[in-house]
């Protein structure tokens, strides 16, 4: 039969040229066994009925010149076998004459041509290994560069073809499985319908070079089921689904749209709502009636999204309710596992499945699991999780703008290219980003570990993420601040800590009994004025910053803040501050914090600062002295050889030694008392001492005793509080002591001062000094 005869299948257009036809079926190649991007109808042009309906005659005749073929070739095979069993002792008797030649002649030659060919031969086998090596190294490197492979390519195909009033089915092989005479002799009328699946979700498009959607076929199931169209208006909307081993139609539906899985949505002829079935094996089950104003399904999800009086709502292929109710003017994009985007307008938003907004105003967004991709006017990608916690803060700029996937197929439907902007794949513990370049080709890949959002849970106002510090006005983490760029980026392990590059932690340098640093080491030191932190850079170090200015005030082996603190969280502190540093030169200084910037307070030049009491500093001078500085660096005491521990209010008088030996000083570096003292308890006109013979005396800062009998005690130490304690009234003295350690003993003495102790003789290693 000519072709001029022939009446070709139905072709397939494109959507801008289909009334209300629904869209194309995605055959993937997986499912293809080389199948050709040449269309049905073409493959088949020259297919003659004469030749489709083989006679039993030609059969018997088939069979007769097969059977002759087989013994023909059996006669051949065996001459052959015989031809080279014969040539086989020939041919051993020619190579082994020709080896002997070989020999004879090399035998012949001069010395210096014998050597010269084994050489060559030597240099023939390294040349050869070195070639192997070679090309086994550019293989393996060759196969490491690999990128990983975008997402398989649909294949375009018909899986039918019209001819003389029939549909002839076929299955991926292209082997006919069956036909259906039409009732509409017509292609454009009688045809394998169309399949509308993607609707208006963003899910992966096929296009043509116009960028006009190509429709694909509803799929046959099983080699058995079809849906069909067979109507005698091409407006007019009737699917037939017709079973092809039964050769009877099983129901009409007004539309229908194919799913993985076997899921068919479908709205029904008498109401027009929508429904689904499900297609396994050779049964058919009608899992949900026409109840719906609307039912679909992006392929790969097992939810459906469902429009009825209440909204769009997901459920499952049961009819129950998966989501809260969102508003029926939405429109729905795409859902994951907890996550629904919709659209208004032009802006891209994102709900939970509680109907709880998690993001809005966005460009464009996408879910993969618990996570979202969002697209901002600037083209730059942020990346969320299901709880609105923050992967990323600066955004990943995108090359392009074709956030959905979408292939491009040439006029004879063979792929000329995938357009695509971005990718989200979850991965092991990472999210991975694919980032495609303007040509599509070649994206680069980030790795987001989502460890991250548990170890940022930790802090208030602070993130991490790939090597930088970012903080934030609020708790929520939404107003940032500023950002610190980490010389020692963090390692994110299970134990989600953040080990070489976080906010700094308090050090504490006070060892006098005039101040007690009650903050805890494991407290962060907090942010001061919105603008100032502390950041630990590896270890024994620690960064002075300024969020504002962008700019490193400082680096510190250590500091600290004396910022009061009642939570191990980050916070941030609005008052001023003046803190105490040890800097990498091993010198101690005193920095002073207000909102409009830093400035030295003390120098940089003491071995040690501590805190002493109100605004008293301690130090420890480069002679190794003690003294006391008032307040500022231009009033202090003198310097003394020992520890100050604690003076008289009116700082006349002061307390100075460590351990267990222990004096009385005047302000101008005097003894009061030569000898030395296991403890000392200082009043305005008083105090009590210890001797190193465990006697308590009561002394006046003229050196005097105030007692004339000693109070023998058992050590100086006490679990409940001050040793001993006095009190004077005229004559008569009061003095508390802890007797065994844990409970206090009185003693009451009346008398008045017999001796004067500046009299007393000092002790060998006092006469040294």
């Amino acid at each position: 039969m000519n072709d001029i005869d022939r009446e070709d299948t139905k072709p397939i257009k494109v959507l801008s040229e289909i009334n209300d036809e629904p869209m194309t079926r995605v055959k993937k190649n997986s499912d293809i066994d080389n199948e050709s991007s040449v269309s049905r109808s073409e493959k088949y042009k020259d297919v003659d009925e004469e030749v489709l309906e083989t006679t039993e005659e030609e059969k018997a005749e088939e069979a007769l010149a097969e059977k002759n073929i087989e013994e023909a070739e059996a006669l051949l095979a065996e001459e052959k076998k015989e031809e080279e069993e014969a040539e086989e002792p020939a041919k051993e008797e020619n190579s082994e004459k020709g080896i002997k030649k070989l020999i004879t002649k090399f035998k012949a030659l001069p010395k210096g041509a014998k050597i010269g060919i084994i050489i060559g031969i030597i240099i023939l086998i390294i040349g050869i290994i070195v070639g192997i090596l070679l090309l086994t190294k550019k293989d393996n490197k060759v196969e490491e560069k690999q990128p990983d492979a975008i997402e398989e390519a649909p294949v375009i195909v018909d899986n039918f073809y019209y001819k003389n009033g029939y549909l002839y089915f076929l299955d991926d092989s292209e082997n006919e499985i069956g036909s259906y005479e039409c009732a509409n002799k017509d292609a454009d009328l009688c045809y394998v319908a169309f399949n509308n699946y993607r609707d208006s979700f963003d899910s992966v498009a096929t296009v043509d070079q116009d960028g006009k959607d190509i429709p694909q076929r509803m799929p046959i199931f099983n080699d058995n089921y079809v849906f069909i169209n067979d109507n005698s208006n091409e407006k007019d909307e009737k699917v037939v689904m017709y079973s092809i081993t039964s050769g009877k139609e099983i129901d009409t539906y007004k539309t229908v749209k194919s799913y993985d899985s076997g899921y068919i949505v479908y709205s029904s002829l008498s109401n027009n709502q929508y429904g689904l079935l499900k297609i396994e094996g050779d049964s058919v089950s009608d899992l949900i009636k026409p109840i719906y104003n609307y039912l679909g399904m992006i392929d790969g999800r097992e939810e459906i999204l469902a429009l009825s009086s209440k909204g769009y709502v997901l459920i499952n292929d049961r009819g129950k309710e998966l989501s809260s109710p969102l508003a029926s003017n939405l429109e729905i994009k795409q859902y994951s596992d907890s996550l629904i985007v919709a659209k208004t307008g032009g802006d891209y938003s994102v709900y939970n499945y509680k109907g709880d907004l998690l993001a809005d105003s966005y460009t464009f967004a996408t879910v993969v699991d618990n996570y979202m991709g969002l697209v901002d006017s600037n083209n730059k990608l942020y990346i969320r999780d299901f709880e609105n916690n923050k992967m990323n803060e600066e955004g990943i700029s995108l090359k392009n703008k074709e956030y959905v996937l979408t292939y491009v197929y040439n006029e004879d439907k063979s792929l000329d290219k995938a357009k695509q902007s971005f990718s989200l794949e979850l991965k092991d513990e990472v999210l991975a980003v694919a980032i495609y370049p303007s040509d599509f080709k070649d994206p680069n890949y980030t790795n987001l570990d989502y460890n991250i959002i548990y170890t940022n849970k930790k802090y208030n106002m602070m993130n991490y993420f790939d090597g930088k510090l970012y903080f934030y006005k609020d708790e929520g983490k939404t107003e940032l601040i500023g950002s610190y760029t980490c010389n020692n980026k963090n390692t994110i392990g299970n134990n989600n800590e953040l080990t070489s590059c976080n906010v700094a932690k308090e050090a504490s340098y006070e060892d006098n009994e005039s101040y007690t640093n009650t903050l805890n080491k494991d407290f962060t030191i907090p942010m001061i004025h919105n603008r100032f932190v502390f950041i630990g850079d590896g270890k024994g170090t620690t960064v002075l910053y300024d969020l504002v200015d962008n700019k490193t005030l400082g680096t510190y082996e250590s500091v600290s803040s004396y910022v009061d603190s009642i939570d191990s969280k980050f916070t941030n502190v609005d008052k001023d501050i003046v803190f105490t540093a040890l800097n990498k030169k091993g010198k101690y200084g005193m920095v002073s914090l207000t909102s409009s910037g830093a400035s030295a307070k003390i120098r940089f030049e003491y071995n040690k600062l501590e805190k002493f009491s109100n605004n008293y500093i301690l130090a420890q001078n480069s002679e190794n002295k003690w003294l006391l500085i008032y307040g500022n660096t231009d009033s202090t005491s003198v310097a003394y050889d020992y520890k100050i521990q604690k003076i008289t209010s009116d700082k006349a008088y002061f307390k100075v030694g460590s351990g267990d030996k222990y004096y009385i000083y005047n302000t101008t570096g005097a003894k009061v008392v030569n000898s030395d003292f296991k403890y000392i308890n200082m009043y305005p006109t008083y105090f009590i001492g210890v001797n190193s013979s465990n006697e308590l005396y009561l002394y006046d800062y003229t050196g005097k005793k105030l007692t004339n009998e000693a109070i023998k005690v058992n050590g100086t130490s006490c679990s409940i509080g001050e040793f001993a304690t006095a009190t004077i009234s005229g004559n008569s003295y009061t003095i508390n002591y802890c007797s065994n350690g844990s409970s206090y003993e009185t003693k009451k003495i009346d008398n008045t001062p017999i001796s004067d102790p500046k009299k007393e003789e000092p002790k060998e290693e006092e006469k040294e000094q």
